[in-house]
């Protein structure tokens, strides 16, 4: 006779083979699981546990109270608020049986409350609050505006993207791991699915599942589909590099009248892309993709005016783009699109003032002020301070002259008060000329002996003082030392001063130095005919060579 095999229950990862043992480890809902498809008999009657078995024989599955009675069967006491709906143990039993047939991962089914099978039980897992749902094998609908779950993909499960609305899944911290998106076959939806793959909302960023949809979506005609699938072709993602391409689909895209597809075939004209470059057929686009409300076609248009230096257009275009505000531009953008903005106005400004207009200088001021107040342009602001230290005022603009020293000495010294030391360098030459303050070389020499080592400006002006004695005792000594530091930070003017401290007379005097410095300064590209301070040492250096060569004569012929 065949021996007969008693296999053990498993109950809490443990082979129960007696009733000691069950009592140990009981638990309600897998004892209940037992009893449901038999098990809990043949094992109790395998083991000469008859009596306990004829108790659970005759319970009744519809008995409310079975699950206490079931206990009590076997030895055991719960409380009442332990007893569990037999209809959900075998439920639950029956989804676990089904997932063990595809699930190896224990983890996961030790964790099945929280895997959907169908729709409904995924709404009931979200209404328990879960922040974790793994979605098994079927397309399932998810709920955008509960936020803040992981969803987890089993066997082939995908989520179907209702609507033709965007989706943002990062903002409301919705998350798929192992998921496809899916759509109901309408072109609008598969640009949607298409954008959640390139953007990595709510999943990993995929270009190949990206072109899939939005060639899915072109092929149905869709043309800002068409565009998008041109950029693909452009940028090479998802799909192979081709400029040919990428024009042909944006040209499909236009034919429609896509703003997108004017906008992609005016990149290609711009840059050459699949097409012969052209720079006005490029502008035409994009004015017709900006007029279709491709706001960013706004910005490439000024910088194609930027990039021609015809600064007023590309403002123009520049504040169009800017002033769509934040339906399309972030924070970031629009403080670049300012800074921009400001930097034109800061070339008009070089534009007036290297011109030869008589009223360069005012429109430059002008332009240069537009700039820092409006733009916070740095260079502008120190252009401001240039134009009025090294610059002269026409005499038919003598009113003017007075309000800009003003004006530009009050943000200077407030700039200087608040620690700019590169601008206190030249707050200093306010003071050294009497620009917009009073004359007065003791607070000149203050900021500049502030600010030397934030710019040479101050090396060559505190020079300047001790060669004129200006504030201190004349000394060209100290002058040549503060000159020379300023020559050795490139600072040019230095060269200059420098040649007319070796070439003055008295013990400094040393011609071949002077000649050294001289030389530098032409080199710099300083004019000799137009630098006055460097015209005079010219003619000075001149003129000693000549004593020297007729004091060198007179001796030769005394025979010295």
């Amino acid at each position: 006779m065949a021996k007969k095999i008693r296999f053990p229950l498993k109950i809490n990862d443990t082979d129960v083979r007696s009733i000691e043992d069950l009592r140990d480890n009981f638990d309600l809902e897998t004892v209940l699981g037992y009893y449901t498809n038999g098990k809990l008999v043949t094992w109790l009657r395998d083991r000469y546990y008859n009596e306990e078995a004829d108790s659970i024989e005759a319970l009744s599955a519809d008995d409310e109270q079975l699950g206490i009675k079931l206990a009590k069967a076997l030895g055991v006491e719960i409380e009442a608020d332990e007893n569990l709906d037999i209809e959900e143990v075998r439920l639950r039993r029956e989804k676990l049986e089904m997932l063990s047939r595809y699930i190896s991962d224990r983890k996961i089914l030790d964790n099945m409350d929280i895997v959907a099978v169908d729709q409904d039980d995924l709404y009931d897992i979200l209404d328990s609050g879960a922040d974790k749902v793994y979605l098994f094998k079927e397309t399932f609908s998810v709920p955008t505006r509960r936020g803040d779950v992981t969803y987890i993909g089993l066997n082939g499960a995908k989520v179907k993207l209702q609507g033709k609305t965007d989706y943002d899944f990062n903002a409301v911290n919705i998350h798929f791991d192992n998921v496809e998106f899916t759509g109901s076959n309408d072109p609008e939806e598969y640009c949607n699915i298409a954008n959640c793959y390139y953007d990595g909302n709510g999943v990993s960023e995929n270009y190949d599942k990206m072109y899939e949809y939005y060639k899915k979506a072109a092929d149905m005609g869709y043309a800002e589909a068409e565009a998008y699938v041109g950029m693909c072709y452009l940028s090479g993602n998802g799909v192979s590099e081709s400029d040919f391409e990428a024009m042909n689909w944006f040209k499909k895209s236009a034919e429609r009248g896509c703003g997108l597809g004017y906008y992609g075939m005016a990149d290609c004209y711009l840059n050459g892309y699949g097409v012969e470059k052209d720079e006005n057929e490029a502008l035409k686009w994009y004015s017709k993709a900006h007029d279709q409300g491709v706001v960013r076609a706004a910005k490439d248009i000024a910088e194609m005016y930027d990039n021609q230096e015809n600064y007023r257009e590309a403002i123009k275009w520049y504040e169009k783009y800017l002033n769509h505000g934040n339906k399309v531009t972030d924070e970031f953008q629009d403080e670049v699109t300012k800074y921009v903005i400001g930097e034109c106005y800061f070339k008009i400004g070089e534009q007036y003032r290297n011109s030869n207009s008589e009223d360069r200088l005012i429109n430059a001021l002008e332009n240069y002020k537009i700039a820092y107040d409006y733009y916070n342009s740095y260079d502008a602001f120190v252009k401001l301070g240039e134009c009025c230290i090294f610059e002269s005022f026409p005499d038919a603009y003598k009113d003017e002259k007075s309000k800009w020293y003003t004006l530009v000495a009050e943000k200077y010294g407030k700039a200087a008060n608040d620690g700019n030391m590169y601008i206190a360098s030249y707050y200093g030459a306010f003071y050294y000329y009497g620009l917009g303050v009073p004359k007065d070389y003791q607070k000149a020499i203050e900021w500049f002996q502030k600010s030397y080592d934030y710019n040479p400006f101050s090396m060559y002006k505190l020079g300047d003082c001790y060669f004129y004695g200006n504030g201190v005792e004349e000394n060209y000594y100290e002058a040549a030392k503060w000159y020379k530091k300023a020559a050795d930070q490139g600072y040019e003017k230095a060269y200059t001063a420098l040649a007319d401290c070796y070439c003055s007379d008295g013990s400094m005097e040393d011609l071949d130095e002077a000649e050294y410095w001289f030389e530098k300064a032409i080199d710099a590209g300083i004019d000799r005919n137009g630098d006055f301070r460097l015209c005079r040492i010219d003619c000075i250096i001149q003129l000693k060579r000549s004593d020297e060569q007729m004091a060198g004569l007179i001796n030769y012929l005394k025979g010295d």
